[in-house]
């Protein structure tokens, strides 16, 4: 039997975490659509992904499950994340409060929490003379490493002749050729409730990931991530989408509109659901060949 052996973060595992408030979600963590499709399509699934994996991360887990965990007849699905998430190298796993940080050990990215990056990033800051922003990162360099680990993936994969899919949890990055550093302000209104702005402050040339991938699930279209599913804009033919900051913010600022979210933007059940759904005859076709 062939088995779907399943890449990515927290939208690969179920996970979101964060609080009880939520659609039809309980104690942070639901079924994965990946469950739902191995379900439907009578196959094994192997789910690799992890909560907070950056793309150097989610490359890595690959190496390691080429070297460890490959069977014959595998098909693989990669779930990559935002292009400007980090990975902490050599962090001890005690100083980390996350979901779980024994894969730590294999560079598997673990981001820290939103205080200890203040911490960590003060003195950049400080140098900068910029104290208005949250912190400080070479986003043009977490955008060159996202691109080299989805390129070193497309490269084993079609050197080793493995059948695979990709997809993006929530940033059209395949499509990327500029980037705009962004940041995110976020101001309390209330009790859990929030007022979210974007600020863009340059723009940056970046390596550009290739459009005509047929591997990679509607890479010609923008609204093609799991993110657009659980907000019926899938394939949408607008001819903007916003970047990914301001998309994702300005979705959170009103998530109750969206039945198939929890309040930070992660899939419910019945987003896991629907995802499985839609992507159903694409990965179906992915198991066949």
């Amino acid at each position: 039997m062939s088995r779907l052996v399943v890449f990515g973060d927290s939208f690969a595992t179920g996970y979101w975490g964060w609080s009880k408030e939520s659609h039809l979600s309980s104690d942070g963590w639901n079924k994965p659509f990946c469950e739902f499709l191995a379900e439907d399509l009578s196959v094994d699934v192997l789910n690799l992904g992890m909560p907070g994996a950056s793309n150097l991360a989610i490359m890595n887990d690959f190496l390691h499950y080429l070297k460890f965990s490959r069977k014959d007849g595998d098909r693989l699905l990669f779930v990559w994340t935002d292009a400007i998430r980090g990975t902490s190298l050599r962090e001890e796993p005690e100083k980390l409060s996350y979901v779980d940080t024994h894969h730590l050990w294999r560079f598997t990215g673990v981001r820290h929490d939103r205080e200890q990056q203040k911490r960590l990033w003060r003195n950049d800051l400080e140098r900068e003379g910029d104290d208005k922003l949250d912190c400080a990162e070479d986003y043009h360099f977490k955008i060159m490493m996202s691109t080299s680990a989805y390129r070193t993936v497309k490269s084993f994969c079609e050197e080793l002749n493995l059948p695979y899919r990709m997809t993006n949890s929530v940033s059209d990055s395949v499509l990327l050729d500029k980037y705009y550093l962004s940041v995110r302000e976020d101001k309390k209104i209330s009790e859990g409730n929030y007022e979210y702005k974007t600020t863009i402050h340059s723009v940056g040339i970046v390596p550009m990931m290739e459009k005509d991938n047929p591997n990679w699930i509607e890479g010609l279209h923008k609204y093609n991530t799991l993110v657009d599913i659980c907000v019926d804009n899938w394939l949408s033919d607008k001819k903007h989408k916003p970047l990914t900051d301001k998309y994702l913010t300005t979705i959170q600022k009103d998530w109750k509109k969206y039945p198939l979210l929890t309040h930070c933007v992660h899939p419910n059940q019945k987003g896991h659901m629907k995802i499985a759904e839609v992507l159903f005859p694409y990965i179906k076709e992915l198991m066949d060949e």
